[in-house]
C-alpha cells in the first residue's frame, strides 16, 4: 500500500486536503456535496484510476481519525469522496492502513 509515487501521495494529500475542507461538523446539505463532488471531480480529470484514488483518501481519512475528536469530520469528507465515486470495496483496507498510521510512534520535535 506504500508502493505510490511522490505524485500519487501528494495528489491522495490534495484529495483528503480538498475534502477536509468541505467537511462541517453537520450533516452536509446536498448543495455543499455537489460542490465538493464537484471540485473532487475536477482534481481527477484524466485519471482512470479515480475510484482507487478516492478510495485510498477516504480509507485515510476515515481509519486515521477513528475514535478521536475529529471522527465526524473525517466521515462527512469520506461521504464526499464517496459521492464523488470512490470503489466501496477499498476502502476497508485503505481504513486499516489509516488506523495503523494513527499508531505510528510520533516525534518529540
Amino acid at each position: 500500500m506504500d508502493e505510490r509515487s511522490a505524485a500519487d501521495r501528494i495528489l491522495i494529500a490534495r484529495l483528503e486536503g480538498t475534502a477536509m475542507r468541505h467537511a462541517r461538523w453537520h450533516e452536509p446539505a446536498e448543495a455543499e456535496t455537489a460542490a465538493a463532488v464537484a471540485e473532487l471531480a475536477g482534481i481527477l480529470a484524466g485519471r482512470d484510476d479515480g475510484p482507487a484514488l478516492l478510495a485510498e483518501a477516504a480509507g485515510l481519512l476515515t481509519g486515521y481519525h477513528e475514535g478521536g475528536l475529529g471522527e465526524p469530520r473525517a466521515r462527512a469528507a469520506a461521504h464526499f469522496l464517496a459521492e464523488a465515486g470512490a470503489d466501496p470495496e477499498l476502502v476497508g483496507a485503505w481504513a486499516a492502513e489509516g488506523r495503523r498510521r494513527n499508531r505510528w510512534p510520533r516525534s518529540a520535535g
